[in-house]
């Protein structure tokens, strides 16, 4: 291992000049390089699960996903959820698209006392009239999208991210600087 270190060191120049051509060389090919980001044109259009996916947006009136955030101090507050619910509606109305999911019309599905499953919504989009001042000093909120693509059997391409808020008095609220954004890759033998 010394010996390599002593050579490098004795042809210093040789090895410089070596490393410029082949970055001047990669850097004159890196001009023709393009970036085809429709995934599904690496499919066969002959796989199962291809075809599946195509018969579900044929059926569902498509396959496209758009997230749209809103930046903000305090997402629970009135004038936020207003905002929130305002864009929710826009968006409902737009015919090319099929469904909206926001804070204001998002399913909240507890346990009460008693262990009973209810599923509510969290804030009720007609009736903005909430006790924000409960919200605002009590309020958790863990959010985890998770997006899964199987490009060819055993691979899968996984995308997640953990959104945690809270005030510092909730258990969520004392990690709420722990966001995490996660890709992973799997590939089984």
């Amino acid at each position: 291992m010394i010996k390599i270190a002593e050579t490098i060191l004795k042809r210093r120049e040789v090895n410089i000049l070596f490393v410029i051509t082949i970055a001047i060389v990669l850097g004159y090919f890196v001009k023709g390089i393009k970036i085809n980001s429709d995934i599904l044109s690496y499919l066969p259009n002959d796989d199962p699960v291809f075809k599946l996916f195509n018969y579900f947006g044929e059926t569902y009136g498509g396959n496209q996903l758009a997230l749209i955030a809103i930046e903000t101090d305090d997402v629970f507050n009135k004038e936020t959820i207003e905002r929130i619910n305002n864009l929710t509606q826009e968006f409902k109305k737009n015919e090319n698209v099929t469904y909206v999911t926001s804070l204001t019309n998002f399913l909240d599905i507890i346990t009460d006392d008693e262990g009973t499953l209810q599923i509510n919504k969290l804030i009720d989009e007609y009736d903005l009239t909430y006790d924000f001042e409960n919200i605002e000093s009590n309020y958790c909120y863990v959010f985890e999208p998770e997006l899964n693509y199987y490009p060819v059997e055993n691979t899968e391409r996984m995308f997640n991210m953990h959104i945690i808020d809270g005030k510092d008095t909730t258990m969520f609220g004392k990690i709420k600087d722990a966001d995490e954004l996660c890709l992973k890759f799997n590939y089984s033998f």
